[in-house]
C-alpha cells in the first residue's frame, strides 16, 4: 500500500532494507525493554526457570488483547476458588 502511494507520487520505494526490518527491530527492541525491567524488578525471567514459556507468552499476550477488546465478557471477572484435588472423607 506504501509502495503504492510512493509510486504515485513520483518516488521509488527504499528497496535496502529487507521487508521485515522494521518487526525485527521492534521484536529486539521488546525483548531488551523486557529484560530491563526484569533487572528493575530483581525478578529472572520466566524463560530462565522454564524455555517453555516461550509459547505461553505469545498466547497470553493474545487472551489479554482479546478480553480488552471484548471478546468472551463471561470470561472477565474474579477466578474461583480452586477445587481440592484428593476429596477429604471424614
Amino acid at each position: 500500500m506504501v509502495a503504492i502511494q510512493l509510486e504515485k507520487e513520483g518516488r521509488r520505494p527504499d528497496s535496502r532494507r529487507p521487508p521485515n526490518y522494521s518487526a525485527a527491530v521492534a521484536f529486539v527492541a521488546g525483548w531488551i525493554i523486557q529484560l530491563i525491567g526484569h533487572a528493575f524488578e530483581g525478578k529472572r525471567p520466566a524463560l530462565a526457570d522454564n524455555l517453555l514459556q516461550i509459547f505461553n507468552a505469545p498466547l497470553f499476550l493474545t487472551v489479554e488483547v482479546l478480553l480488552l477488546l471484548g471478546f468472551r465478557r463471561d470470561l472477565r471477572g474474579p477466578v474461583p476458588e480452586p477445587t481440592p484435588l484428593v476429596s477429604e472423607k471424614a
